[in-house]
Order: C-alpha cells, then structure tokens, then sequence
C-alpha cells in the first residue's frame, strides 16, 4: 500500500491446480475515513479534574461505528515541575495535568474541555530532546492508525519570563514520523515555515530568529491569549502512526536568567481514523457449459474460473490505484486468453464485479508474465497460452470503507 506519500498495498496469492492458498500483505491507506468510522479522544466527555502524571491514563474511545479502541495517555521527563495554574475566566486556579475548561484558544464553545498543562522549569533548556527541564506528553494508539490530528492552543511568550518551546514527534510502523504543523494562519513547518501577525507562535524550521528551530517544532514569539487562536498550532499526520509525542521546555529565546517559570499550554481532542482490513478469499469452480461436466472438473482439458474476492472491513478506505493483486500460476493450468463466457455478455478475458467497492478494472489494468512474476511484459496468446504463469491486476480507484469486489479468469487444465 502507500506510505506517507506513495505507498502500495499488494495482494499476493500462490495458486494450486483448483484450489487457492496464499499470503496477503496489507499495507495501510491514507483516504480520510467518514464520520461514522473517526475516532476522537474527547476531552469533554471525561471527568474534569487532575489527572495522574505518574500513572498513565488509559482511555476507550468508540467511534459512531460501534467500535472501540484505546489511547494512553503517559508523561515523561520534568514531570516534577507540574504546577497549579490560574487559567483565569476558564478554570481558575487548578493542579495541573487537568482536564477540564482551560485555554480555549477561540473555540466554537467557550465551556470545551481540553487537557490544561502548565509547568515551572527552572532553568532555560538549550536541547528540547532532553528530559531535564522538559515535559514529554505521549499518546499510544492500541493499534496503528492514521489521520492523527489534534491542536495545541496558547503557545506563546512572556517578556523576561519564558517562551513556549514545542517539538511533536510521530511513530508508526515504518519508524519516526514528520507531522504537518499549521497555524490559523496557514502556514506549516515544511513548505512554509513561520507564521505570520496576528500569529505569536513561530513554525520551525524558521529563519526568524536565530539559532534556528528545527522542524517539528513551534516557539512561541509573542503574548498569547487563552481565549484567542493567535496561540494555536494544529499537527496532523499522513502516515500510519502508533504513538505521538508532544515536548514542551523553555526557551531557547527566553530571556529568562535561571528563575522560575510558569508557563501553560493545552491540547485539544485528539481525532484519529481506523486502518482500513483488507482481507482475500479466492475459490475455484468448474467453468461449466452446456455441454459441460462438473465431474470432469480436475481431468485434463476441463476448464475452471478462479475468482478473487477482496474486502475492505476496516472502517476506512484504501488508497487509490493502491491495490495490486499478483497471482501465480501452477504449472498443471493454462491461461485463457479469450471470452471469458464464450457467447455471454462479456467479452474480455476476466470478470469484474465492483460491488460497493467504486472501483474500475480495465483491460489495460492486467498484465502478464512468461517469467514467474520477475517481471510483467509479456503479450499473451489467443486462446489457452501454457506461457503465462502469473498474472497481475490493479483494479483503479479508491476502494471504499465496509466493500467488497471480484475479479474472475479462467484457466484449463493441462
């Protein structure tokens, strides 16, 4: 399947003489789920109060689907600088990690929960990897999702008292993840960086300031308001991801000379999507005419119809032209290269049944081998050609959440 920008799902199956055994290899998807299927981590719908910043927190969050999954929530680092914070109109004074009405970042509701950290770092910290004078928030999926999305609000800076200093890190499947990070404002930490007035918190990589700040990670340059959104950055990430990171110190602009500091961010509702499962059954029937035996179905010159049913179960659709189906022939069949019903309504070599799937198979999507799959060049005969021993499908279009399609061909044989 497709990774973070091109990545492939590929279907193998090894066939036997009239029945089918295989291996598949699903690789995740990128299309955006539905509304039904997104899951959402809604701090409004848990209790408001103090959470543990020792204790992990284990959420179960259900999507409209009816299905369940879990996110942890853990803290890592400087977790003895946790303090209590006036959140002003929002909350008032509270002991943080709380969850409960804090920044609301200009919000649609003024009563939204989200999770309020602040911290007193005594020092300026020069390396945001570090775990000294950093607080390090981690979210771990109960399985690979993709999709992640949530927003941080009030990232920003106080004369001679502290700067907000952000990095967001992703893991997944394939290793360490690049989030896109955007700001009301429109700009990103990748193919723009910065973030322009009213916005008060710098995008790195910038060029801003100096020393520069890397990617993955926001600063904060200016005063930022709890109820206004020039504070908020959102990070979102393309790829499967299995937990993600959030890294909050002070500096490396403050000017803050070894005293202590309060400072305060919160994180908003954290939206996900399920991966899609994509699962393939394949059977073998007798192809049978009027003349036909079904008792003749595993002597020679008999013909049968292989047929591939592919289902997508997982609540989300698969990429685009993202399926390829390889299947290798046994040597005991050939390969028919002509009207797959003889006189029936079709008359192309191979049978396609969308079903809810919204896919497209055309003729120009199958090609062939001579070569055992090494490579797919070969221009089959007319009618049974014993030179193609595997064959290649790539159905076109993106296959939709909770659908199903078949493909059929026929072979004889030998």
């Amino acid at each position: 399947m497709l990774g973070a920008g091109a990545s492939r799902m590929r279907i193998a199956w090894v066939t036997a003489c009239c029945a089918a055994a295989g291996v598949l290899n699903p690789v995740p998807a990128l299309a955006s789920c539905n509304s039904t299927n997104a899951y959402k981590l809604d701090w409004d719908t848990q209790t408001t109060g103090t959470i543990s910043s020792s204790v992990p927190q284990v959420y179960t969050v259900t999507n409209g689907a009816g299905s369940s999954t879990s996110v942890t929530l853990s803290f890592a680092g400087e977790t003895s600088a946790f303090v209590g914070f006036n959140f002003g109109s929002a909350a008032g004074f509270v002991n943080t990690p709380y969850i409960g009405v804090t920044n609301t970042g200009g919000l649609a509701s003024s009563t939204e929960k989200t999770l309020g950290l602040a911290v007193g770092f005594g020092t300026l910290q020069s390396n945001i990897d570090s775990n000294v004078d950093v607080l390090v928030v981690n979210f771990a999926f109960g399985v690979a999702v993709r999709d992640v999305q949530f927003t941080i609000l009030d990232i920003g800076s106080g004369l001679l008292s502290y700067t907000d200093w952000i990095k967001i890190n992703g893991t997944g499947p394939s290793g360490a993840l690049v989030p896109t990070i955007t700001s009301p404002f429109g700009n990103n930490n990748s193919t723009n960086p910065g973030q322009t007035a009213p916005g008060v918190a710098v995008i790195g990589p910038s060029t801003a300031v100096s020393p520069n700040t890397g990617n993955k990670e926001v600063y904060g340059n200016g005063s930022s308001s709890n109820t206004q959104n020039y504070g908020n950055v959102t990070a979102s990430f393309a790829q499967p991801v299995t937990s993600v990171q959030v890294r909050f110190g002070n500096g490396p602009y403050s000017s803050l000379l070894g005293l202590l500091a309060q400072q305060a961010i919160s994180i908003h509702d954290v939206s996900f999507c399920p991966m899609p499962t994509v699962a393939l059954a394949k059977s073998a029937a007798p192809y049978v005419t009027t003349a036909g035996d079904p008792a003749r179905f595993h002597a020679p010159a008999s013909d049968l119809l292989y047929t591939l049913t592919v289902s997508n179960t997982g609540g989300s659709p698969v990429d685009a032209n993202s399926i390829i189906l390889d299947d290798a022939l046994p040597g005991q069949v050939s390969f028919y290269n002509g009207d797959i019903d003889d006189g029936g309504p079709l008359t192309t070599n191979y049978e396609f049944t969308a079903g809810s799937s919204g896919l497209t198979l055309a003729s120009g999507n199958i090609t062939y081998s001579n070569n055992g799959g090494s490579s797919y060049a070969y221009s089959p005969s007319s009618g049974y050609d014993t030179a193609v021993n595997a064959i290649r499908l790539k159905p076109q279009g993106t296959m939709a959440a909770n659908s199903s399609f078949t493909i059929k061909f026929r072979a004889q044989v030998k």
